[in-house]
């Protein structure tokens, strides 16, 4: 006879993830960026879950830091701190589902910041 554990049960589901880029944003003297709506298109499966969300920020040379902002389609929101070019994994969206509309956008913390995002939500079905 075979004996499940714990983890060889989480081998029971399947992946899958999508992944988005937003047009240039840019925000300067206090003002937030436009609010760039990234869409998770069809989704696999009946009760998917986020299993993590990274956030790549491209920034542009000479950029001042500012905060990114993700609003998951269920109203959720994130916001981190970014000082240059890199990832952010975020893992508050955890178990929630990732289908619908997501709102990412900038709000410098200096004079002007401008950057491009990519979104990717990783989740098992």
């Amino acid at each position: 006879s075979i004996t499940m554990t714990e983890e060889s049960e989480a081998a029971l589901y399947s992946t899958n993830y999508f992944r988005k880029i937003t047009p240039k944003l840019n925000s300067a003297f206090g003002y937030p960026s436009s609010i760039a709506t990234l869409s998770s298109g069809s989704v696999t499966g009946s009760d998917p879950q986020i299993t993590s969300v990274t956030v790549y920020s491209r920034v542009d040379r000479n950029s001042d830091p500012f905060y990114v902002y993700v609003v998951d389609p269920n109203g959720y929101g994130y916001y981190e701190k970014v000082t240059s070019s890199g990832t952010i994994t975020i893992k508050d969206f955890n178990g929630l589902n990732p289908t619908g509309e997501w709102k990412i956008w900038i709000e410098t913390l200096g004079d002007v910041s401008t950057a491009t995002i990519t979104l990717t939500v990783n989740y098992r079905y």
